[in-house]
C-alpha cells in the first residue's frame, strides 16, 4: 500500500493506523558481511567462510547487527520522513529468524501499529511500526518494533520557505513545494511559469493567491490541481 504522499512531504497524519508498506530491495555481499563482521562482530561464522562451513548454520551467514543495518537503510530511505522525523525513544522485540546469507536479496515489509498524538507536545505525535525483513523466497529473516517521533502537518502560516532551495538550478519551472491553502480547500501544488525563474528576496511573504510579494513587485505562479 503506498503512501499518499512522497517521502519529502509525509508527516505524523500519513501514518495510518494498520496500513501496510513494502520496500526494497538490497542486495546481501560476501565481502561487506566479512568486513563487518571484522569490525562489529568477530565470529568465526560472520568473518571466515570456509571455517563457517563446519558451524551450525553450514555457511557463511551475516551479523544479526548487519541486517538491521540493511535493514534501517530500506526504513530510512523509504519510509521514514524526510521532513518530520524528531529521533526515536527506542524499539522492542528485535527477532533474527532466519540466518541472511551471502546473495540474498532482502526487503521490508512495515506495519503502523500504533499512531498516537502526543498529549504534552500537540505538535507531534508517535508512531510504533512493526518491520519485518523479508528475504527473495519470501522468507521473514528479521523483525523488530520501533518507535519514531513525528511531528505533525505544519499550518499554511507555520511552513518556512527555503530560498536558497527554491533558486537552485535543478527546481526551477518545477514543483517546489506542497502546502494547504484554506482558500482552496484542499492541497495545492505550485510551479513556477517559464517567464517567473527570478524570485523576490521575500518569498516567504506569499500571499495564498498565486503569487509572491516584494515591495509592491508581485511575480506569478501556475496553480496546479
Amino acid at each position: 500500500m503506498p503512501f499518499l504522499r512522497p517521502i519529502s512531504d509525509r508527516y505524523f497524519e500519513d501514518y495510518i493506523e494498520g496500513d501496510v508498506h513494502c520496500f526494497g530491495t538490497i542486495a546481501v555481499e560476501a565481502d561487506e558481511i566479512v568486513d563487518f563482521a571484522n569490525r562489529f562482530d568477530p565470529q568465526t561464522l560472520h568473518t571466515d567462510p570456509e571455517a563457517a562451513k563446519s558451524g551450525p548454520f553450514g555457511g557463511l551467514i551475516a551479523s544479526g547487527w548487519h541486517t538491521a543495518g540493511l535493514m534501517t537503510r530500506l526504513f530510512v530511505d523509504h519510509y521514514l520522513t524526510k521532513v518530520a522525523s524528531l529521533g526515536s525513544p527506542g524499539g522492542d522485540e528485535l527477532r533474527w529468524v532466519k540466518p541472511v546469507r551471502p546473495g540474498d536479496t532482502l526487503s521490508v515489509r512495515v506495519t503502523v501499529l500504533k499512531a498516537v498524538p502526543s498529549k504534552s507536545k500537540p505538535d507531534r505525535g508517535a508512531v510504533t511500526s512493526l518491520v519485518e525483513v523479508i528475504n527473495q523466497a519470501g522468507e521473514v529473516v528479521m523483525t523488530f518494533k520501533v518507535v519514531n517521533i513525528i511531528a505533525k502537518r505544519p499550518t499554511h502560516a507555520e511552513r518556512k520557505y527555503d530560498r536558497d532551495f527554491l533558486l537552485s538550478a535543478e527546481k526551477r519551472n518545477q514543483v517546489i513545494d506542497l502546502w494547504e491553502v484554506e482558500k482552496y480547500g484542499k492541497d495545492c501544488f505550485v510551479r513556477f511559469t517559464p517567464e517567473s525563474r527570478q524570485l523576490s528576496d521575500c518569498f516567504h511573504d506569499f500571499d495564498g493567491g498565486g503569487q509572491t510579494v516584494s515591495g509592491g513587485l508581485r511575480e506569478s505562479f501556475c496553480w496546479e490541481r
